[in-house]
């Protein structure tokens, strides 16, 4: 299975249709926040462990990609989302930006000398460790959002291996 299947079958086992809906639009979007805020997170620890100038202003980013995560989260935005998909010119634009940030982001993963296709599989396949079979039954575990939550005993992945 190629990795966007791999993420087609996560989205279903946790009940995302494949079809238009602003609620989840939102969600990805702060979701992409969230991931963008991580990426800034672990840059800014060089701050700490280098001798470079700190508050190279990092911070406040970040509280900024955390503040608006939250809200999307939330749904402070989906009227505005429902909006904004509506119009066929928008959802055009919005799937544009999409695509791009999975072009920018394999191209930040090249970057660092990662091997890209292998550590997506690997995030892919263990994404989908976070509907474990209890009593015979798939278990889909959400938060007040909808964002899939990791079932007790989860286990991150380790991405080391995939940096040359």
């Amino acid at each position: 299975m190629d990795f966007v299947e791999k993420v087609r079958v996560f989205n279903q086992l946790a009940g995302t249709e494949e079809k238009l809906d602003a609620r989840k639009v939102a969600l990805y979007t702060a979701l992409q926040l969230e991931e963008l805020a991580e990426k800034i997170h672990a840059i800014a620890k060089a701050e700490k462990s280098a001798s470079i100038a700190p508050d190279k202003g990092l911070g406040k980013l970040l509280v900024a990609l955390e503040w608006h995560s939250s809200r999307f989260k939330a749904g402070e935005f989906d009227e505005l989302v429902a909006e904004a998909v509506k119009d066929s010119s928008l959802r055009e634009e919005i799937l544009d930006a999409d695509v791009d940030v999975a072009v920018v982001s394999i191209g930040g993963a090249i970057s660092i000398g990662a091997d890209v296709q292998g550590a997506c599989h690997a995030v892919a396949d263990n994404n989908l460790t976070k509907f474990p079979i209890i009593n015979g039954v798939r278990t889909v575990l959400k938060d007040e959002n909808g964002k899939v939550k990791k079932p007790e005993g989860y286990t991150s992945v380790t991405l080391g291996k995939f940096l040359k």
